[in-house]
């Protein structure tokens, strides 16, 4: 990119780059080893064997850990997942965590309905609630989420209140998906 664009435009841009190489599976991880690159032989093998169309390493499952976070931080993380979880109903435990596998279904339609409701962390709720409320198999497994051992987190207030609008804009999203379901089905 030629600018700085925050966490889900860079998401986005990636995935659209890499469309045009024929992948059928896609990853997202962070750059600043939060994600154990050792496990994503296991997290691309288990999306193909139960045939998901996106995969979630959640930190909030219960054989999951997170290691060396601030309690502040931790409390912050997992109370906005239980808010996005509670606004956008989609059952998985981990919103925000940006360690995926996608499929090239999901990723197709990423590249075409994502990046209209919101920046920065958001986006990764956005993607959820798009693909979930489309018919998509999104799921969710285990991981081991160490504080990152190079680079500065991105959130901030400005962050944050981006966040909470994106939210109430991606829930919009949500009834809209919503009634077009039950319109298809009449």
């Amino acid at each position: 990119r030629t600018s700085k664009g925050g966490r889900g435009s860079a998401v986005l841009e990636g995935l659209r780059q890499l469309t045009a190489l024929g992948c059928s599976q896609f990853v997202e991880i962070d750059a600043d080893f939060s994600h154990p690159p050792s496990q994503l032989p296991s997290l691309l093998k288990e999306a193909r064997e139960r045939n998901l169309d996106m995969l979630v390493a959640s930190r909030y499952l219960p054989q999951s850990a997170i290691k060396n976070w601030p309690l502040s931080r931790r409390v912050f993380s997992k109370c906005s997942n239980i808010l996005a979880r509670i606004v956008l109903g989609v059952p998985i435990a981990d919103y925000t965590n940006g360690y995926r596998v996608y499929s090239s279904a999901a990723v197709r339609i990423v590249n075409e309905t994502c990046g209209r409701h919101g920046k920065g962390f958001i986006s990764l709720s956005e993607i959820l609630v798009n693909l979930y409320f489309r018919g998509l198999r999104v799921g969710e497994t285990p991981t081991i989420f160490v504080n990152r051992a190079r680079g500065e987190s991105s959130v901030n207030s400005q962050e944050i209140k981006n966040a909470l609008v994106g939210l109430f804009r991606i829930y919009s999203l949500k009834r809209q998906l919503q009634k077009a379901a039950q319109s298809s089905k009449q």
